[in-house]
């Protein structure tokens, strides 16, 4: 189990006997979101200090930054099998990274307030983002909050989508099929 804190620090707990086991430090400021990948031994950090750095348990290393966005992150999210990371950052970008080459993919421009979360589908074929607003060339735009998408994800089968809102509702939604 890992937890990201306010006091910049990422702590790892062993949820069993319920004790820390050890604080990760590199970050300057709070650290926002946590995501497990590949095979669970690496866990990924993003940050109000723009950087999104990468934890391998089984290396020496520890911490290295696997990049940054130009504003705070506000969510990251790993693929299934935990090879693609991506992060919504209020820069208004989703970036993609390749978490096995330690580098970054492409970056998606969209919503024009910043992006607040990201979910991937089950299958890794679709990638929702929620955010202050809309543009550029989605698949699909779902709007019927009246306030920021804060939080996304998919059921196990990749057929609905669930949001919640600042508005204070939660919709689910129908993910058509090919």
């Amino acid at each position: 189990l890992a937890s990201a804190g306010a006091d910049n620090t990422v702590r790892l707990w062993n949820p069993e006997i319920g004790i820390q086991q050890s604080i990760l430090r590199g970050h300057t400021d709070e650290v926002t979101s946590l995501a497990f990948g590949v095979g669970g031994h690496v866990i990924l950090s993003g940050s109000r200090d723009r950087s999104i750095r990468l934890w391998d348990l089984k290396a020496e290393t520890q911490g290295t930054v696997l990049g940054s966005h130009d504003d705070w992150v506000r969510e990251i999210k790993t693929s299934p099998g935990g090879s693609m990371l991506a992060s919504a950052g209020k820069d208004m970008t989703i970036r993609m990274w390749d978490v096995y080459e330690a580098k970054e993919s492409y970056i998606l421009q969209s919503h024009l307030g910043g992006v607040d979360t990201v979910a991937f589908s089950p299958d890794g074929s679709l990638l929702a983002t929620g955010g202050r607003d809309e543009t550029g060339k989605e698949l699909a735009t779902l709007s019927d909050h009246t306030k920021p998408v804060l939080s996304l994800s998919f059921n196990p089968a990749g057929t609905m989508l669930v949001s919640g809102s600042g508005d204070n509702t939660v919709k689910l939604w129908v993910v058509a099929g090919d």
